[in-house]
């Protein structure tokens, strides 16, 4: 059997430098009395650092080989804090090894080792490295538009580095810590980036494309965020059944095997900081996202969008906090839309799946995705980070100049978050069309996204807080529980709109009422006051009365606050494009 560490040539040359010598898979040390020598045997084994891990900390690692005097080698990952007798002993037993020496004889092994070992990076997270401009995979590493396969101890050498990956070493083969990192292992499939977009387009149509688009944002991630300061989600919006899952596995199997996803309603917002901060540049698929998802996770929603995820204390003596960044692009999914905070939705991208009679075309399509998925979709994902220094290059002009053209495309209708989005969504097809072959224009996204906004929009306008107030007021109508003379008094103008008094203050249990019933989160009065009352509302009529501040004084109703409303038909009128319906009730006293 080979032997690790060749027996010393010179024992009392290698004593007298090193302070012992190896013989036979041994260490050992001479001792003098007088005249006479003796050798004294220090272990059982002797060892090798084969590379010392370079993880960011000041308590980094090292790879070691231990090999028993009869023969036998073993791996072992050790932390720098545990190269010390007492520590170092545990390890060695648990490999059939001991050391007899002394801790100072201990310390000149180590001491030797260390001179003689190489460094390596350890790869603490997966996915896009910046410092070192490689993408990192469970037992690959993609570098200089090639790729780098692990050795069994876990260790890539590209052309110019050298890297650790755990999950697939020999060490921690059975560890069950790294299960989850597994699922990332390199799976370059049969399909180039050029055929799977032609199969996602056919398969899926406009949501294909979309899609398509978002795992190239996804890949380039670190960069937009850096650059834009926020980064949005995608919600597929649908029954159950209508290819939402299949949909986002064909994105996700581009990083590997890591297609389950995480339910929402069965995971904590810590549980899932941690989730969406375990890969760079890659997708995390949140699912079934329902109106009784926890608020807390709603919260945290909100915040990953800015990218600052989370942040917990921890114990120190200088109160120091521990964040949890966020490092992927994020898909949800649920046949309900998140209307308790609509502020969650005007972060997502809205794509709509409904039940449907498919081609023939889009059947083979989404069959031969299926089909493939099996072996991955790695080489897709290889494909896009080819063209990392073209987009790094080219991505801030271009979509400054595409966010300007939409504005003007499409006026003041939408939020400049909406307009930045589709503008997102459109600087990939805009600068990589020549890398990157698309099955449809920029031209034709570009239409079927503004479509798109136009149907969140709506949906938006449908759940803000305003909307909600005039929905429960029509509600309340209906339930005899708002009366004219007593909530409210109308006065119809000559062009057929008109004027809405109401007190706010009277009308609130009803909205309050019309909120639990539809399971929607209720605004507190004041808030909702503000809002209503605001500038940005233009049907709101501001009070010409001095010292009145917004409200009005009506002779005969009292206090109120005014606003327009459209005449509808003969018995609705319009207000914030909200149809309410006035029967049973017919408004006959002026204002």
């Amino acid at each position: 059997m080979q032997n690790l560490i060749e027996n010393c040539p010179e024992p009392s040359d290698s004593f007298k430098e090193n302070g012992f010598f190896v013989r036979d898979r041994k260490y050992y040390v001479l001792n003098f009395k007088g005249d006479k020598v003796f050798e004294n045997e220090i272990s059982n084994f002797v060892m090798k650092i084969v590379f010392h891990l370079k993880n960011g900390t000041q308590n980094t690692k090292r790879l070691v080989l231990l090999q028993r005097h009869t023969g036998e080698v073993s791996s072992v990952e050790v932390s720098s804090s545990d190269l010390k007798p007492d520590p170092f002993e545990t390890i060695l037993k648990s490999n059939r090894c001991t050391f007899y020496g002394t801790s100072y004889q201990f310390k000149r092994v180590i001491s030797y080792l260390m001179d003689n070992e190489e460094e390596a990076t350890f790869i603490n997270l997966l996915g896009w490295d910046s410092i070192h401009n490689v993408f990192a995979f469970a037992d690959h590493i993609y570098a200089n538009n090639k790729l780098y396969s692990i050795n069994k101890m876990g260790i890539v050498k590209t052309d110019d580095n050298s890297f650790y990956l755990p999950a697939f070493s020999e060490q921690n083969i059975e560890n069950e810590d790294y299960d989850k990192e597994r699922l990332y292992a390199f799976k370059p499939g049969n399909l180039t980036f050029e055929t799977w977009a032609q199969l996602m387009y056919d398969a899926f149509g406009i949501n294909g494309a979309i899609g398509i688009q978002f795992l190239i944002l996804c890949a380039f991630r670190d960069f937009i965020f850096n650059s834009l300061q926020f980064f949005p989600f995608m919600f597929l919006f649908g029954d159950f059944g209508t290819g939402k899952t299949s949909y986002t596995e064909n994105l996700l199997h581009a990083f590997g095997k890591d297609v389950i996803g995480t339910p929402l309603n069965n995971a904590t917002s810590v549980a899932l900081s941690r989730i969406v901060g375990q890969f760079k540049n890659g997708i995390s698929y949140l699912k079934e996202f329902t109106n009784e998802t926890d608020e807390s996770i709603q919260d945290f929603i909100l915040t990953v969008y800015d990218g600052s995820g989370r942040a917990t204390g921890i114990k120190s003596n200088d109160n120091k906090t521990k964040a949890f960044p966020v490092h992927s692009g994020l898909i949800f999914d649920g046949n309900f839309l998140p209307s308790q905070k609509t502020a969650i939705l005007s972060r997502m991208i809205l794509l709509v799946f409904e039940s449907q009679t498919y081609t023939d075309k889009q059947v083979l399509a989404f069959n031969e995705l299926r089909d493939n998925s099996e072996f991955g979709f790695g080489r897709v994902l290889t494909d896009i980070l080819d063209t990392r220094d073209k987009f790094t290059r080219l991505f801030q002009s271009a979509f400054k100049k595409i966010v300007r053209e939409l504005k003007q495309v499409m006026g003041a209708r939408f939020t400049e978050r909406t307009i930045k989005h589709i503008g997102l969504l459109l600087t990939p097809v805009a600068i990589l069309n020549s890398e990157l072959e698309t099955p449809f224009t920029y031209d034709e996204l570009k239409d079927k996204l503004i479509e798109f906004a136009k149907n969140q929009d709506q949906i938006l306008k449908q759940n803000d807080a305003v909307t909600i107030f005039w929905r429960a007021f029509d509600w309340g109508l209906s339930k005899f529980e708002i009366r004219p003379g007593e909530q409210y008094q109308l006065r119809e103008l000559v062009n057929g709109n008109g004027e809405i008094a109401i007190k706010i203050q009277k009308i609130y249990p009803v909205y309050l009422s019309f909120c639990k019933a539809n399971k929607i989160r209720d605004t507190d009065i004041s808030s909702l006051r503000m809002l209503l009352c605001s500038s940005n509302n233009k049907e709101f009529i501001p009070s010409a009365q001095q010292s009145r501040g917004v409200a009005w004084t009506i002779k005969g109703f009292g206090s109120a606050h005014k606003f327009k409303y459209t005449k509808y038909q003969n018995d609705t009128i319009l207000i914030n494009d909200v149809e309410i319906s006035l029967k049973p009730y017919q408004p006959r006293t002026p204002m």
